[in-house]
């Protein structure tokens, strides 16, 4: 399910199924079933990776022009609200996709209190 995220002055898609975890597998040669929160929140290059794939795929399925590099994300990572909004709709799109929660990251990803949606 495509959600979105207020980034970089423009309401964008954001997408985290199969192909975004596969585009973030050839980014940073993680596996994403090696994935895990302490890894992602303390490791820039893989939450920034994570990010960009999310809003890419995102694009490719709204049919809209990536108009963006990961230098792009690592600015939107700076703005009020973006990395909260983000990891919640990763958090929900893997929900929507398995049908279950993952306690590892529902744990350490509260819902977001203020900055844009």
């Amino acid at each position: 399910m495509v959600k979105h995220v207020k980034a970089g002055g423009k309401d964008r898609p954001v997408k985290f199924g199969m192909a975004a975890l596969h585009q973030f597998e050839k980014a940073t040669g993680i596996k994403a079933a090696k994935l895990n929160m302490d890894e992602v929140g303390a490791d820039l290059d893989v939450l920034s990776n994570l990010f960009k794939a999310g809003f890419d795929q995102g694009c490719r399925i709204s049919n809209i022009p990536v108009d963006y590099k990961l230098e792009d994300v690592l600015d939107w990572m700076d703005e009020p609200g973006v990395i909260d909004h983000t990891m919640k709709a990763f958090v929900e799109s893997y929900k929507d996709i398995n049908g279950t929660t993952i306690n590892e990251l529902e744990k350490n990803v509260e819902a977001p209190t203020e900055g844009p949606q």
